[in-house]
């Protein structure tokens, strides 16, 4: 059988490593250790929307205007079932 006892290497957590290296802010389990508290946070949510340069730009911008920013963690369960209890329902209506 072809694939058995193969490694596969996991893009998804080699991408959220390097975006956290570059990223100019810091990470959500990080907000408690911030020294200084009088600095501004501003959360940067984790999804395919502003992840990626736009992320990395933005983070860098907040941080040059003043701001910390912080990215939001890497999703799991728990995060997945809050945001469907808060999402609206959708309804179609077919023609």
């Amino acid at each position: 059988m072809k694939g058995v006892n193969v490694t596969r290497t996991d893009y998804v957590e080699i991408y959220h490593n390097i975006f956290e290296k570059h990223f100019n802010g810091i990470t959500y389990d990080q907000l408690n250790k911030l020294e200084d508290k009088s600095i501004p946070t501003v959360g940067i949510h984790r999804s395919g929307i502003t992840l990626g340069e736009m992320g990395i730009w933005a983070g860098a911008l907040l941080r040059e205007l003043g701001f910390m920013p912080v990215i939001t963690p890497v999703s799991n369960e728990e995060i997945a079932q809050r945001g469907i209890n808060i999402a609206p329902p959708q309804s179609f209506v077919s023609l």
